[in-house]
């Protein structure tokens, strides 16, 4: 039997109104000095998984996302990169 994929409408989406963006995301946040070049260690050793997406705008792909792409390859990750097509201002 097939699943049914999820729809966030129907959790957050209020009588008649358009449902907000939403966006799910790991229980880890990792912010300070280095973080880009050492990402690949962090999301290997606290995720234990082989395969990496990474989602940005356009801006963030040209800017940062070879950087992170590099450290997530260093640790043999397969890595896919995926522009956010949208801004994050509102």
């Amino acid at each position: 039997m097939a699943e049914k994929s999820y729809d966030p409408s129907e959790v957050f989406a209020h009588a008649a109104k358009i449902p907000p963006r939403v966006f799910a995301a790991p229980q880890r946040y990792i912010q300070g000095a280095g973080v880009l070049e050492n990402t690949g260690h962090y999301v290997k050793s606290l995720m234990r998984v082989n395969r990496a997406g990474i989602l940005a705008s356009k801006r963030g792909l040209s800017s940062q996302a070879a950087q992170v792409a590099e450290s997530l390859t260093a640790q043999s990750m397969r890595v896919s990169r995926q522009n956010l097509m949208g801004s994050a201002r509102g």
